[in-house]
């Protein structure tokens, strides 16, 4: 059985003044729409308010471009490195070429001059 207040209409008058559960000053007053924050796109939302808005998105944007460029500047960095191990893998090449020629195992056309 659902739960049915006992207190009666005079009692709400005296705990608010107008009979009602609801504070005074708040059931139908100007104040309690005023507190109701505006869209932001309402002609009430103020010009302090959009600029606020429009730095954090700014910031937020920021902080985007940051963290692509940090990434951007350790990709460029990994890339460096991996050109630096293929030269260095290319000159092992040339330098084990070279000696095999000064072995007389290969002439400097590069053919193979032993007959496995």
């Amino acid at each position: 059985m659902p739960y049915i207040s006992q207190r009666t209409v005079s009692d709400r008058k005296e705990a608010t003044g107008n009979g009602s559960d609801i504070p005074n000053g708040v059931q139908g007053s100007e104040n309690a729409r005023s507190n109701v924050a505006p869209r932001p796109n309402s002609p009430h939302v103020s010009e302090a308010m959009r600029q606020f808005n429009a730095r954090e998105k700014a910031k937020t944007w920021t902080e985007k471009i940051d963290r692509l460029k940090a990434k951007l500047h350790k990709m460029k960095g990994l890339i460096e490195e991996s050109n630096e191990r293929l030269e260095n893998l290319e000159q092992m090449c040339d330098d084990m070429e070279q000696r095999m020629v000064d072995r007389r195992l290969i002439d400097h056309s590069g053919s193979k001059k032993l007959k496995c």
